[in-house]
């Protein structure tokens, strides 16, 4: 119960933080499609946040840049490849590799595509071929290994 209120109190502090950039970046550019997502962000509330919490940790990353166009930027154009390390989503296949979000039929390695802007249904992280897989824990340290 205890570890569902605190992955549910991140959600709504990652939703903040999405409407605190969108609507900084929208106040500077009206007129742009972003005023969009931002009514569709007011809209369907915190439910177009993914639940998975390494989805969520993508976007706690992203959206704690140091511009707010340059977190727009990171969120629409970032791919999972661009990540940082600590928050990329990997899983061990014969080889480590970086893993996709899928939703309904949409397979996508962007970070912009891990909100669901139709708040109509959660994603998973699958594989390229959109079989479920598991990522790899990077949060580890070596003192927990042993």
């Amino acid at each position: 119960m205890r570890r569902k209120k605190i992955l549910e109190a991140k959600d709504v502090s990652v939703y903040k933080r999405l409407l605190r950039v969108l609507g900084d970046y929208v106040e500077d550019n009206a007129g742009t499609e972003y005023a969009e997502l931002l009514n569709r962000a007011c809209d369907k509330g915190k439910q177009i946040m993914p639940k998975d919490k390494n989805a969520l940790a993508i976007l706690d990353n992203v959206l704690k840049g140091d511009t707010v166009p340059r977190v727009i930027q990171n969120l629409f154009n970032f791919r999972f490849t661009n990540l940082p390390i600590c928050v990329k989503p990997m899983f061990k296949d014969r080889r480590i590799v970086v893993a996709s979000w899928t939703r309904g039929s949409n397979t996508t390695d962007r970070v912009k595509e891990l909100i669901d802007w139709e708040g109509r249904g959660q994603g998973k992280w699958t594989d390229i071929d959109r079989k479920k897989i598991t990522l790899l824990d990077l949060t580890k340290t070596d003192k927990e290994d042993k």
